[in-house]
């Protein structure tokens, strides 16, 4: 049940993600179009639906 949840959790961050991705693209100027959090919600994502053991 635990891996569900965690792979679920991790789906959402890859989703947040690509909704920041979404953001920046119509932003105008450079703090708007900042993608800095993607450093850590994508791979945080990836890894949370890829590994086996628990995070």
């Amino acid at each position: 049940m635990k891996t569900i949840k965690q792979r679920l959790l991790g789906f959402t961050l890859i989703l947040i993600s690509f909704a920041v991705i979404a953001l920046a693209w119509t932003g105008t100027t450079p703090e708007e179009r900042d993608v800095t959090v993607i450093l850590i919600t994508l791979p945080l994502g990836i890894y949370s639906m890829v590994t086996k053991s628990e995070v």
